[in-house]
């Protein structure tokens, strides 16, 4: 790392370490991190120094920090000690896909996808049952692309509430439902690479996603 980022990052490690049950303090520094993983190839330095920080940031009560802590560390995917971050991932984007909200499911999607181009970390995410989490993100994009038919009244007017949730989405940003499920497909092929997690893959669910 330059020397001006080496001062960031132990000023940072040092915060967290002295505030880490401060859910505010721990969020700022893992924004910043984050804007420091951004690929420049100081990578393997920020896991050297901070994989700690950012570990303890996924397990700390709070969606906005696990959700800025997991798409530092898809950033940080590209170091070569990867597989030391497994253990902090994938229990995060376990918690995250459970939530079942559009935001947290294309994060997860997209940290899964960044994981299944290396082939050390393959197995390690399917044994660790990532198909599944893929499953439940496919169910939730579909919420999305395909949501439910608002309910009327019985003279066929909509209900208020159907009303009042019109005029919220005027506010939220489109997103392409075909290429989430392109990225989806994408990642179980990249997965499907490694011979030996096929079996595992196909008794979570795998061949399913695709035809569903």
């Amino acid at each position: 790392l330059p020397p001006r980022q080496t001062v960031l990052v132990e000023a940072f490690n040092a915060i967290t370490a002295h505030h880490s049950s401060e859910n505010s303090a721990m969020l700022l520094c893992v924004v910043a991190l984050g804007y420091l993983s951004v690929p420049f190839g100081g990578e393997d330095a920020i896991v050297a120094t901070s994989l700690t920080t950012l570990g303890a940031a996924t397990a700390i009560d709070s969606t906005t920090c696990r959700k800025a802590a997991i798409a530092t560390l898809a950033n940080l995917f590209v170091a070569s000690e990867r597989n030391q971050m497994i253990e902090y991932i994938l229990p995060t984007i376990k918690a995250l896909a459970a939530l079942n909200e559009l935001d947290s499911a294309l994060l997860v999607l997209s940290t899964i996808y960044n994981m299944s181009f290396y082939d050390t970390p393959r197995i390690s995410l399917v044994e660790g049952s990532v198909v599944v989490v893929l499953g439940s993100l496919l169910a939730t994009i579909n919420l999305e692309v395909n949501p439910p038919q608002q309910q009327q009244h019985g003279d066929g007017a909509e209900s208020p509430l159907a009303n009042s949730n019109a005029a919220e989405t005027e506010f939220t940003i489109e997103f392409d439902g075909h290429a989430a499920f392109h990225m989806l497909a994408e990642c179980i092929l990249n997965l499907s690479c490694s011979i030996d997690g096929r079996e595992r893959m196909i008794k979570d669910g795998a061949s399913s996603l695709l035809v569903n």
